[in-house]
C-alpha cells in the first residue's frame, strides 16, 4: 500500500534510494539525516515500512525538505532480511540507478557524488560499489580497494574468492542490470540474500566499477540477524548458486575458464566457512554441513579454516575475539 507519493509522476531522477524499515526507528533519523546531507541531489527516496511496530516512519516528519522527493510504502507483513521490501521499493523506482541504504546505517555526504562519477563513464556495468566502514564492538574497519577499479568477471571472481569487498549501503545498481536478475530472494533465505544478488549481478558478465573512496558506514552492532544462528543454517545462498552453475543447472552467457571454475569453488567454500565458523563459535553442530566444503579447492587459508572448525569452542571464541589480527594473518596467506 502506497501511503505517500510525489505528485510529479514524470520525474526521472538519476538515483532511486530504497530504504527498507523494520523496527529500526531509533536509528532511522540518523539515516535520513545522512540522505539530506548528500551533496548530489538528483534522487528520489522510496521508504518501505516493512510492518514496523515502533513508529519509526514518523521520523520522516522531521525532514520536510525530503517531502517532495519521498514515496512511502506500507507492507502488512514483514519479510526475511528486508529482501521483499527492497524488491517492492525497486519495482516502483523511476531512477536509472538504484542506491540502497539500510535504516540503521548511514552515508557520508559525498556518497551519491562519488557514485555519479563511478557510473558516468561510457561503460555498461553490472553494478558499482564504493568502499565502506564496518563498525563493530567499538572498532572501525575500512573495507574496499586502494585504487579505483573496473573489474572484468574473471578478476572479480579471483578477488571475491578471497574476501568480501561489497556492502548493501555501497551498492549502486543499474535498473537494467537488476531487471536481468530475479531480484532479492523473497523466500527460503534469511541471510546471505544480498550477496546472492551481488553474485548474480557479477555473473551477468559486464564490468564492475569500484571506487576507492569510503562513502558509507555499516553499523554492524545494530544488526539483529548476525546474532541469529538459525539464519545461518544449511547452505549459504551463494554456495548453492555456485553449485547450480558448476553442475550446469543454471545457464550463463559466459565462457568460464578452468581458473574461473576453481575460483567459483573457492567462493562457495569461503561463504560456507563463514556460516560454519559462526555456528561453531556459538556451540552449534556443524557436522551435517561440513560436507558442503569442496576439499579439492582448498587453499592454505581454507585448510586453516578447517582447523578452526575443529578447534574447541572456548579457544575458538578467544581467536575470533581477536578476529582483526587473525583476519590479517589469514588474508596474508595465499
Amino acid at each position: 500500500m502506497i501511503i505517500k507519493t510525489k505528485d510529479n509522476t514524470s520525474y526521472s531522477p538519476l538515483f532511486s534510494i530504497v530504504v527498507p524499515l523494520h523496527n529500526k526507528g531509533s536509528f532511522f533519523h540518523r539515516s535520513l539525516l545522512s540522505i539530506c546531507k548528500q551533496t548530489y541531489r538528483d534522487y528520489e527516496l522510496i521508504v518501505v515500512d516493512d510492518a514496523s511496530t515502533d513508529g519509526g516512519i514518523e521520523h520522516l516528519k522531521s525532514f520536510p525538505e525530503l517531502s517532495d522527493k519521498t514515496c512511502v510504502i506500507k507492507r502488512n507483513n514483514a519479510g526475511d532480511g528486508g529482501y521483499a521490501a527492497r524488491n517492492l521499493g525497486i519495482s516502483l523506482a523511476r531512477g536509472k540507478f538504484i542506491a540502497l541504504l539500510d535504516a540503521d546505517d548511514i552515508w557520508k555526504k559525498n556518497h551519491l557524488e562519488v557514485a555519479k562519477k563511478l557510473i558516468s563513464k561510457e561503460v555498461e556495468i553490472s553494478f558499482a560499489c564504493t568502499g565502506f566502514e564496518e563498525i563493530y564492538q567499538g572498532e572501525k574497519r575500512e573495507i574496499g580497494f586502494n585504487d579505483d577499479k573496473l573489474l572484468e568477471t574473471s578478476e572479480f571472481l579471483e578477488k571475491y574468492s578471497k574476501t568480501d569487498f561489497m556492502h548493501t549501503n555501497s551498492m549502486i545498481i543499474p535498473i537494467k542490470s537488476f531487471n536481468q536478475t530475479k531480484g532479492f530472494p523473497e523466500s527460503g533465505v534469511k541471510r546471505g540474500g544480498d550477496h546472492l544478488l551481488w553474485f548474480q549481478l557479477a555473473m551477468l558478465g559486464k564490468p564492475i566499477a569500484f571506487s576507492s573512496r569510503i562513502t558509507t558506514q555499516y553499523c554492524r552492532d545494530n544488526s539483529r540477524i548476525i546474532k541469529t544462528p538459525s539464519a545461518m543454517g544449511g547452505i549459504h545462498p551463494v554456495t548453492q548458486e555456485v553449485q547450480l552453475i558448476l553442475k550446469k543447472k543454471k545457464s550463463l552467457n559466459l565462457n568460464l575458464s578452468k581458473a574461473d571454475k576453481l575460483n567459483l569453488q573457492r567462493i562457495a567454500n569461503r561463504k560456507q566457512f563463514h556460516w560454519l565458523l559462526h555456528r561453531r563459535r556459538l556451540g552449534y553442530s556443524i557436522v551435517s554441513n561440513i560436507r558442503l566444503i569442496t576439499l579439492q579447492a582448498l587453499t592454505i587459508r581454507g585448510w586453516i579454516n578447517i582447523a578452526l572448525l575443529f578447534t574447541p569452542s572456548a579457544i575458538l571464541k578467544i581467536l575470533l575475539f581477536s578476529r582483526d589480527r587473525l583476519r590479517k594473518l589469514i588474508n596474508s596467506i595465499p
